[in-house]
């Protein structure tokens, strides 16, 4: 059977969706009070309420990372791509320090969920 590039992705698309979905309803479980920040391609980043309002004040995407196969929330500021995890933990661009995302899962981006390595 042959796809097409595009009918490729798409069918990829729907695979990646149908497994964070699964994720994403298993750490809502988990997670007493959260908020979600809705991201390009149809997905969201799980926050925790009380950075809800800071970081809704912009415009977030969802960028696929080829390394980890799945979506980081990031946003761009004058060339520059912030991702919301280092924000969240308050790492500034270059500055040598790495977020980790403890339980793999990287658009869960509550206090719990991050540290600085």
């Amino acid at each position: 059977m042959f796809l097409s590039l595009a009918s490729t992705l798409f069918v990829l698309d729907l695979v990646m969706l149908k497994r964070h979905d699964v994720d994403m309803e298993e750490k809502l479980r988990e997670e007493k009070e959260y908020c979600l920040i809705s991201l390009t391609q149809e997905q969201y980043a799980i926050v925790d309420v009380k950075d809800f309002s800071w970081l809704n004040q912009w415009k977030w995407c969802a960028c696929w990372n080829l390394d980890t196969k799945s979506f980081y929330a990031k946003r761009s500021e004058r060339k520059i791509t912030i991702a919301m995890h280092r924000v969240i933990l308050g790492l500034k661009h270059l500055d040598g320090l790495l977020g980790d995302h403890k339980n793999r899962d990287t658009l869960l981006i509550t206090g719990g969920a991050i540290s600085v390595l």
